[in-house]
């Protein structure tokens, strides 16, 4: 495993999306933090990846987690004036879901996961969730989708209204625009892999023979 602090490399890697954000500053704070790793991962979705975003770095550094909190914000246009939650995991998107709080001025609940770092459904870990209260989901990198799921699910058992979703980057953006767009919920996100998550009897690294890191290990 190694860490990736180049910025060309990490501009091969990572797709800073075209919405006002300084492609070169939201760069440097990967590098800084070390926070993208290149190895052969195991992923929470049981896909298998080159390389792992792993926003925990990122939210080790409070000034940095604050600024990305802003750039999301400033990417999109949030809901101001309204009594918010925001609603995120109890693992390294807990960071990023607290700043976007604080800078709403919303109040936050933290869903539990389990020991395989699965969202559960209830008891929250933190905060609560008022029915007929509209909230914005937070989390950190999404692959697959599951996770913003099952946190979609959370809200909606609640009777929370969700009224737009906030992600740090997407590894499979695909997924998660497919999945929101049934719901006609707006996503904003910063960055997007320019690497494919597999399958393992897809995984190249795995035929040859390569050892195999559980990306939950580093979280």
């Amino acid at each position: 495993m190694s860490f990736v602090v180049d910025r060309e490399e990490l501009a091969e890697r990572l797709t800073v999306e075209p919405n006002g954000v300084p492609a070169a500053a939201l760069l440097d704070v990967v590098a800084a933090t070390g926070a993208l790793l290149q190895g052969h991962f195991a992923l929470q979705s049981g896909h298998h990846a080159p390389y792992f975003l792993r926003f925990a770095q990122i939210g080790r550094d409070r000034a940095a987690v604050e600024q990305v909190a802003r750039w999301l914000l400033g990417a999109s246009h949030p809901p101001l004036g309204l009594e918010l939650t925001v609603l995120s995991p109890e693992s390294a998107g807990f960071a990023l879901g607290h700043a976007v709080a604080v800078e709403l001025r919303a109040s936050l609940a933290t869903a539990r996961i389990d020991l395989r770092r699965r969202p559960l459904g209830l008891p929250l870990r933190a905060g609560r969730l008022t029915p007929g209260r509209p909230v914005v989901v937070v989390n950190d990198v999404a692959t697959t989708a599951a996770s913003l799921e099952r946190l979609l699910a959370l809200a909606e058992a609640a009777g929370c209204q969700v009224i737009g979703v906030y992600l740090f980057g997407l590894v499979e953006p695909d997924a998660a625009k497919a999945m929101l767009a049934a719901r006609a919920l707006p996503m904003t996100w910063l960055v997007s892999a320019r690497w494919r998550a597999v399958l393992p009897p897809a995984c190249e690294a795995c035929h040859a023979g390569a050892p195999l890191l559980a990306a939950s290990e580093f979280n």
